[in-house]
């Protein structure tokens, strides 16, 4: 038993706060899905980015389906570790997970914090709003 980090395109990045709370053991996969990839309607170039990044970090890459790879590592007793996202497919993909195991989602620092919800109609209004919190870090 050990942790794993699942690496996912909105989380590639090796300062990502998911690698300090899996501890150093942790092993950082991303699962090279091509029809789930295929689906999201990625370009080459979004794809060799991906791959880029994924080699610079050191991770895993491994071949499959995602709901398969990740279900198998989970009941062989690791613990599994991911960043947030927003993206709906992905959230979709680890609910099933999140329910039966240990699964940890790991929060993203916050470029500001709001508050008030901003209107994210227009640029202009949001940045407004976002600015005064952004610029005094």
């Amino acid at each position: 038993m050990g942790a794993v980090i699942w690496l996912h395109e909105d989380a590639l990045r090796p300062d990502h706060p998911v690698f300090n709370i899996a501890g150093p053991g942790a092993k950082a996969i991303f699962i090279w899905d091509a029809e789930d990839l295929q689906s999201r309607g990625h370009s080459f170039k979004k794809l060799v980015f991906i791959y880029e990044c994924l080699e610079d970090m050191g991770a895993e890459i491994i071949q499959g389906r995602t709901e398969e790879i990740l279900s198998t590592y989970c009941e062989t007793g690791d613990r599994l570790y991911f960043a947030e996202t927003q993206n709906p497919d992905l959230l979709n993909l680890i609910a099933p997970l999140q329910r039966r195991y240990n699964v940890t989602m790991v929060a993203r620092p916050r470029l500001g914090n709001f508050e008030v919800k901003p209107e994210m109609k227009r640029f202009f209004r949001y940045w407004n709003k976002a600015r005064t919190s952004i610029l005094k870090k």
